[in-house]
């Protein structure tokens, strides 16, 4: 359960920092686009249809992409978001 706490708190992070005027443009695209990319794909790695493995591309694809947008995001802007975050739950 922790993991899918863990989970929900980065989301929120990376949620919040869409609408942060410090973050850059460029990273907004790319928190965007790999959301995006993942909703909108009519590929998938391992087809959904096969019993319990369909699944886990999609169990590992979304929290890769949300860690990924935190990681190119700036540490004290993500320190700024991380508290606020932490405020808002």
């Amino acid at each position: 359960m922790r993991g899918i706490k863990s989970i929900k708190h980065a989301l929120h992070i990376v949620y919040l920092a869409v609408g942060e005027k410090e973050i850059p443009w460029y990273s907004k695209v790319i928190f965007i686009a790999i959301l995006f990319a993942y909703i909108l794909s009519p590929i998938d790695a391992i087809p959904d249809f096969i019993p319990g493995l369909g699944l886990i591309d999609d169990i590992l694809t979304i929290p890769l992409s949300i860690y990924l947008a935190l990681w190119l995001m700036p540490k004290d802007i993500f320190e700024k978001l991380k508290n606020k975050a932490e405020k808002n739950n």
